[in-house]
Parts: C-alpha cells; sequence; structure tokens
C-alpha cells in the first residue's frame, strides 16, 4: 500500500464482509474515512505507525476503501447474535458462527469493479 501510494499505482482495498448482513451500508471512500471495520482499522493503524500516514486529522490516505458502514454480529452461545466482540481468545472463523455472507461479499465485489471500471475509464 505504501508503495502504491508513493509511487502513484492504483490501488483499492477492501474491508471485511464477515458478521455484516446488509449489502447496502457499502461504502466507497478513502480508506481514512472508513468506520465499523475492524481489518480496516488494524490496517490505518499500521500505515500510520510504520508508514507515516496522516492521522485523522491530518487528512486522507489517497487509498480507495470498500468498506460497510454496518456493525458487526458475533454470535453468542446461546445462539443469538450481539455487536459486542467476543474475547481476544475467541477465533471469528465459520467454525465458531463468524461468517460471511454471498449477497454482502458479492456486493464488496461488485463495488470494487464498479470503482476499477471508473478509474480506468476517465
Amino acid at each position: 500500500i505504501d508503495y502504491c501510494r508513493k509511487n502513484k499505482v492504483p490501488l483499492v482495498v477492501m474491508g471485511g464482509a464477515g458478521g455484516k448482513t446488509d449489502p447496502l451500508q457499502i461504502r466507497v471512500t478513502d480508506m481514512a474515512s472508513s468506520a465499523n471495520d475492524r481489518l480496516l482499522a488494524k490496517l490505518r493503524k499500521k500505515l500510520r505507525q510504520d508508514f507515516a500516514f496522516p492521522t485523522e486529522t491530518e487528512g486522507d490516505f489517497g487509498v480507495w476503501s470498500v468498506w460497510s458502514h454496518e456493525r458487526a454480529v458475533y454470535p453468542t452461545p446461546d445462539g443469538c447474535v450481539t455487536h459486542k466482540a467476543p474475547g481476544l481468545a475467541k477465533n471469528m472463523d465459520c467454525s465458531e458462527g463468524f461468517g460471511s455472507a454471498s449477497f454482502v461479499t458479492g456486493a464488496f465485489a461488485f463495488a470494487t469493479s464498479a470503482l476499477v471500471i471508473r478509474e480506468i475509464t476517465k
């Protein structure tokens, strides 16, 4: 990401779709503007710490991102769901009930494809 940004190589980064169920909440913005996405939050933190990307008050990253504004839901032992993330010891994978819905991951891909086509045809 740092290389692409420094060398003006077009790039789009996708956030996490796990635990999301509403494809209508997908957004395409600069990565600095994403919210409710733990994957992109960790990536932003790493880019700021290790590659001097702008802080929250300093502006955009210059990197497109596709992400969902929706808060993820997590499975509970009784079969319900909650917005509260489990402890660090919990694996967040399909075997634990935390998965992704094909209509959401597909919508992420369609939004990304639309962005790429738009940028190519400018």
